[in-house]
C-alpha cells in the first residue's frame, strides 16, 4: 500500500517537472514561432511560478519522508530516498532557471513603453486571476490525489 502511494507521489513530482518544459528563461522576450507555446509570463511571474514549483517538490519529498519514518521496510526506505533525490535534482534545475531569469533582469535594458505594453499591463489582472485559478485547481488536484495516500 505504501509503495503504491509513493509511486503516485513520484508521478506527481514528474507532472510538476513536465510543467517546466515551456518555462525556458532564455526565451523571455524572444520572438515565438507559430508552433511555439505561449510564454506570456513576466520575469517576476516566472520566478514566482518556479519558486512555487520548487516548494511543491519540497513538500512532495517531505511527504515521502513521512512514509520512511513510519515504515521500516527497506524497499519503502529506498523508494523514499529515490523520491528525495529526484525532487532535489529537479529543484536544482528550477533554481538554475530562477538564477538565469534574475541575471537576465539585471542585464536587460529598460523596457520601452508601447501600445502593446500598456495593453499587457491592462490585461495583467485578468491573467493573474487565471493563473490563481489554475494554481488553485492544481492544489485541489494535489489534495484529492493525496487523499488516497495514508500512512500505514
Amino acid at each position: 500500500k505504501a509503495l503504491a502511494a509513493l509511486h503516485e507521489l513520484r508521478s506527481l513530482v514528474h507532472v510538476i517537472d513536465m510543467h517546466q518544459l515551456t518555462k525556458d528563461p532564455s526565451m523571455l522576450g524572444q520572438v515565438r514561432t507559430s508552433s511555439s507555446p505561449e510564454r506570456d509570463m513576466t520575469p517576476f511571474e516566472l520566478v514566482r511560478y518556479l519558486d512555487y514549483c520548487s516548494e511543491m517538490l519540497s513538500l512532495a519529498a517531505k511527504l515521502a519522508a513521512l512514509y520512511a519514518e513510519k515504515l521500516v521496510d527497506p524497499v519503502v526506505v529506498d523508494t523514499v530516498g529515490d523520491i528525495e533525490r529526484l525532487t532535489s535534482n529537479l529543484s536544482s534545475k528550477i533554481w538554475q532557471k530562477i538564477t538565469i531569469v534574475q541575471s537576465l533582469e539585471q542585464t536587460a535594458p529598460p523596457a520601452k513603453v508601447t501600445a502593446s505594453t500598456t495593453d499587457a499591463v491592462a490585461s495583467a489582472p485578468g491573467r493573474l486571476a487565471q493563473r490563481r485559478s489554475d494554481r488553485d485547481r492544481l492544489r485541489r488536484g494535489c489534495r484529492n490525489s493525496s487523499r488516497g495516500m495514508t500512512l500505514g
